[in-house]
């Protein structure tokens, strides 16, 4: 689609020209272009907090708000950045080297799948749905897990601690986990289960 896109963006550069310079005649021909690129300017990176407002309160994640000069000076590791910027980025290297090469991933994490090496499956998508947001009893998400042949979840902490019980999806309260789930990695932001047998 880019160049399709290209070309589209290329005329209606060229009928705003046109149309600023019959209401404007005396514009200078530069006006536009300069005014263009201080567009596109501040789309960049470091200019990404102009968007955001007041009370704003972290929902666009998964942007980038900073270029990692470090990075690409050598002073950071890109491992290390993106452990630091990603939060779920730790959970998939886990994920990507301790399961097996057909591992199939429920994941609570969106916008980060990029670094996964297994087959995910995002727990807001359609597929999904009859097992993170609509079932009702612990028996219609498990046969749905076992059908979809899920063999992980990977839960969002933020999720599995909210305060109101009404937010979590049945098969991230710990009652569901403890009895079908094992868990095989921890930390701050994330949770990785490894779904079980029946429970004893």
């Amino acid at each position: 689609l880019t160049p399709l896109l290209a070309v589209l963006a290329a005329a209606g550069y060229e009928r705003l020209q046109a149309a600023l310079h019959a209401a404007v005649p005396r514009l200078r021909p530069l006006t536009l272009p300069v005014l263009m690129t201080l567009l596109l300017w501040i789309s960049l990176p470091p200019f990404t907090a102009l968007a955001d407002g007041p009370g704003y309160d972290g929902w666009l994640t998964h942007v980038v708000r900073q270029v990692p000069i470090a990075v690409v000076t050598g002073g950071e590791s890109e491992q290390e950045y993106l452990s630091r910027v990603v939060p779920s980025y730790p959970a998939w290297i886990y994920l990507n080297q301790n399961t097996p090469g057909d591992a199939y991933i429920l994941t609570f994490s969106g916008g980060d799948h990029f670094y996964s090496q297994r087959r995910r499956l995002w727990s807001d998508s359609t597929l999904a749905r009859p097992a993170t947001w609509q079932a009702q009893t612990d028996s219609q998400a498990l046969q749905w897990l076992r059908e979809a042949g899920i063999t992980h979840i990977l839960g969002d902490q933020n999720i599995i601690n909210a305060e109101d019980q009404a937010e979590i999806p049945l098969i991230l309260q710990d009652r569901f986990l403890q009895a079908y789930g094992r868990l095989e990695y921890e930390d701050r932001y994330y949770v990785v289960y490894r779904l079980a047998g029946d429970p004893p």
